[in-house]
């Protein structure tokens, strides 16, 4: 007997007792997701509210959620050029270095984020 992914789950959140549902697609991405508890789980929504949604290209990348917007892709794969209208730009190690919101940032040799500055700030 061949087995079969589920394609929608029930999960209980201990914190609020109330509850989400889930559906995914045949490749076991999330696709949607619903509010079974209305307001006292998520602010705003009744019972039975979709609360999120997205869709993916063949290669498994997302190209559309919900509270995002559209989502492209360059050449170098699932490296995000446009989310919700932000642009990124990658160095050649994959490595992001811009975000669209004039964050931009510093990798080490070994390709670990050391500085993000904004406009004349930056964090560590």
């Amino acid at each position: 007997m061949a087995m079969t992914r589920p394609t929608r789950r029930q999960e209980i959140a201990s914190e609020y007792r109330e509850g989400l549902s889930r559906a995914q697609d045949a490749r076991g991405r999330l696709t949607t997701t619903w509010d079974l508890g209305g307001a006292s789980f998520m602010p705003g929504t009744t019972a039975g509210t979709q609360v999120q949604s997205q869709s993916y290209d063949l290669s498994g990348n997302i190209t559309w959620k919900s509270d995002v917007g559209s989502c492209t892709y360059g050449a170098r794969p699932h490296a995000v050029t446009s989310a919700g209208g932000i642009s990124y730009a990658y160095d050649a190690n994959g490595n992001v270095r811009s975000d669209g919101t004039g964050r931009t940032y510093t990798v080490s040799a070994r390709d670990q984020v050391v500085r993000i500055q904004r406009a004349g700030a930056f964090r560590r």
